[in-house]
């Protein structure tokens, strides 16, 4: 049978985690909501969990009023769209490669050269550099968008509200 490359692996890795995780936090946080999935049957709420989980990242559909989840559920659906769908899809984000990158920054110590050694594969420094100015101009336009949001609307809307819509739009 032939090996999956890195690349699948990564891609198929953080996928998953990001489902699995997303959706667990969602169902913790939403699970008692009457205004989104509180009446819901446990099927329905699971599903919908899932559902919030991937589109968020994805689609950007909704199956209950985002305006009314709960704050860590908000949050969450910020980070996951920020994150974003995987390379070679229509999905936004700074993508799950990405992101990947990212904690092995965080985590793994770089060689002489600047490079991380991950399963017996070189990610180059320059992979490495690519991926932070990938992230910081993200960052950026998020910081810029909401600044230029709020003073366009007087100070009347709040900040979580308004990077919740910025990251929507910058992230698509």
């Amino acid at each position: 049978s032939k090996k999956f490359t890195l690349h699948t692996r990564v891609v198929l890795t953080v996928t998953a985690a990001l489902i699995l995780g997303g959706a667990i936090v969602f169902m913790f946080a939403e699970w008692n909501n009457s205004k989104t999935i509180g009446s819901f049957s446990t099927f329905d709420k699971i599903v919908n969990c899932f559902f919030q989980s991937v589109t968020t990242r994805t689609a950007g559909f909704a199956s209950f009023g985002q305006g009314d989840m709960t704050q860590i559920s908000k949050l969450l659906s910020g980070l996951l769209m920020f994150i974003g769908g995987s390379p070679m899809s229509i999905a936004g984000g700074i993508k799950t490669t990405t992101f990947f990158i990212l904690l092995l920054i965080l985590f793994k110590n770089q060689d002489q050269n600047g490079n991380i050694i991950y399963r017996e594969k070189k990610i180059t420094a320059k992979i490495l550099s690519k991926a932070v100015r990938i992230a910081l101009m993200a960052v950026s336009l998020l910081f810029i968008g909401t600044v230029l949001i709020y003073i366009f609307e007087g100070g009347n809307m709040p900040v979580a509200s308004i990077v919740y819509d910025v990251i929507s739009a910058i992230c698509t």
